[in-house]
């Protein structure tokens, strides 16, 4: 059986027709639920301009291309420090992003008088 609104109902509030929480797990174990049941949710942390930002670590790996587009920069006016190392803007997309990189982004902005 999978998942229904019926029984994960008494879990969050902890009692189900009287049970306290204990009988409610043993009861969503009998109905086929388990830890094992629900996709455990994986985060990966990156440091980015000195602050701690935090993304999914899906089944395909999050790459500087990737995460320039999911910052909301524009790939020509950006460039990025990887480690301490410049990537070259057609390496960004071959550059696969680690648990716990340090990156500096900065962003160009033109203008003047």
């Amino acid at each position: 059986m999978t998942g229904s609104g019926k029984y994960v109902g008494f879990v969050a509030s902890g009692s189900y027709y009287g049970m306290d929480f204990s009988h409610a797990v043993k009861a969503l174990i009998v109905f086929g639920f388990s830890r094992r049941s629900f996709p455990k949710r994986k985060i990966m942390k990156l440091q980015i301009n000195g602050e701690e930002r935090t993304f999914d670590d899906s089944s395909a790996p999050l790459t500087l291309a990737a995460l320039i587009d999911i910052l909301g920069m524009k790939p020509d006016r950006v460039a990025v420090e990887l480690n301490r190392d410049i990537v070259p803007r057609d390496r960004w997309s071959d550059t696969k992003l680690t648990e716990g990189d340090r990156l500096e982004v900065v962003h160009f902005v033109g203008g003047g008088l």
